[in-house]
């Protein structure tokens, strides 16, 4: 081999190794590889995803990476986007340079005992950061792998047999703070018995990309829509339309639009959680809301939440247009909450009443938590 080949071969070789380093080392059997997501529940419509995936620094966040899904339906829980994303397996690698992954099959942690531990740090993380605001993604992703059961991961162990991720490390020692990462462990094994699922709790949701490749973690909530029911509890289709990819809207998007009223109409909707494709079979309806729209052109509410949840928002849209979209410029739409009225939720059960004014003429209402 000449000097120039083998300059060129060993170019190629530590480039490959800085692209694929998130998680580097050995991997393991592959009885070993799938056991994290046999007992889990498939996506709905995401069984062959595409990601794209980066550094989390590379695209501003606070997280191990950057992860942007395209490619599947409406399911009630994943939504497009960049968001945050996470290692689950520290000892496989990943393409992450910006890196377009297909084929990638989902699968959903809400309701696992085994992943129970990982779903609560997840949802204190952001808690744990503003308490402490020294802490950063690497402090919550090696915590991470300490509480994900398969594979196990002991951090003293990693260090000292060399086997902690070369992101971790800076000069051979830890670039994050071992101490507090243990802290979190405990802190995690201490209260994760008082904490469960409900409605809208955010759960990681295990992007699963090959036997050989590193799986990859989105944390997300169930979402909920109102429609009108007819008797015997079906969505009464002369009221509630659905837009499942329907109306110009994407096919990851589902929810119904309600209408149309007039004032002096007064109006009562089921909430119902999760339902992917707008398909409300076994699904949890959790509430529901009541609407007056007054002569004066004010719309009143009543929230209703009789099932325990997470939810953090409440959005109503009311007005002339079906939803409240907008022109992406190529023929079709992109819908946002931006136009939505918006009121904060603390979860849990109970009514919150509150108007919404300045309203004229036929409307359409559609409603969100989130």
């Amino acid at each position: 081999m000449g000097k120039h080949s083998f300059l060129s071969l060993m170019g190629i070789l530590l480039f490959s190794f800085i692209y694929l380093s998130a998680c580097e080392n050995p991997g393991n059997s592959l009885e070993e590889s799938v056991a994290p997501y046999l007992e889990l529940q498939a996506v709905d419509g995401a069984s062959n995803v595409t990601m794209t995936v980066n550094r989390g620094a590379a695209q501003g966040l606070d997280s191990y990476f950057a992860i942007d899904f395209t490619n599947f339906d409406s399911n009630g829980i994943v939504p497009e986007g960049l968001t945050e994303g996470w290692c689950l397996d520290y000892s496989r690698p990943i393409e992450q340079n910006n890196d377009v992954h297909q084929g990638v099959k989902m699968f959903n942690t809400h309701g696992s005992e085994d992943w129970k531990s990982a779903n609560y740090l997840m949802n204190i993380k952001d808690e744990l950061k503003q308490n402490d605001p020294s802490l950063t993604y690497k402090e919550i992703q090696v915590a991470l792998w300490s509480l994900i059961k398969v594979p196990s991961f002991d951090v003293d162990k990693a260090l000292s047999d060399g086997t902690m991720p070369s992101r971790m490390m800076t000069n051979g020692a830890p670039n994050f703070n071992v101490e507090k990462t243990k802290g979190i462990v405990k802190k995690v094994q201490a209260e994760v018995n008082a904490f469960t699922y409900k409605p809208g709790t955010p759960v990681i949701v295990y992007s699963n990309v090959s036997d050989v490749k590193q799986p990859v973690g989105g944390v997300f909530g169930e979402t909920a829509w109102a429609f009108s029911p007819n008797i015997d509890g079906t969505v009464n289709t002369d009221i509630s339309k659905e837009f499942c990819g329907n109306n110009g809207t994407p096919s990851n998007k589902w929810g119904w639009s309600n209408g149309t009223f007039n004032k002096g109409d007064t109006a009562t909707f089921d909430i119902v959680a999760g339902a992917g494709n707008c398909n409300i079979e076994g699904r949890d309806i959790v509430g529901s809301i009541m609407f007056n729209y007054q002569a004066d052109g004010t719309l009143k509410y009543t929230l209703s939440l009789t099932v325990d949840n997470d939810f953090e928002d409440l959005h109503i849209h009311a007005g002339e247009d079906i939803l409240p979209v907008k022109s992406n410029g190529n023929g079709g739409f992109e819908s946002g909450y931006n136009s939505f009225y918006k009121r904060d939720l603390d979860g849990g059960t109970g009514t919150i009443t509150g108007d919404i004014e300045d309203i004229d003429g036929t409307i359409y209402i559609a409603v969100h938590l989130g």
